[in-house]
């Protein structure tokens, strides 16, 4: 259950449950195309807080999360 790793990263904010599945899907696929799970804690909360940032400024299409959540974060190939 991936999304569970999300969770720390919604304390401060409150969405509607379609846009929730949309948040949570939206990190869970640029994790897996990360490398998957064996990413730094750190460069997972930038990916969170990315998401969150632009799903409360409105956006909910998920392959615009992922792009703009991603902008200058690359897997690291010993992570792989």
């Amino acid at each position: 259950m991936p999304a569970v790793r999300m969770i720390p990263y919604l304390k401060d904010v409150s969405f509607d449950p379609e846009t929730l599945q949309v948040v949570t899907d939206a990190f869970d696929y640029a994790m897996i195309s990360l490398r998957g799970w064996k990413q730094p804690d750190v460069v997972q909360e930038v990916v969170a807080q990315r998401i969150i940032l632009l799903a409360t400024k409105g956006e909910r299409d998920a392959a615009t999360l992922i792009e703009k959540a991603l902008e200058g974060v690359q897997a690291r190939p010993d992570l792989a």
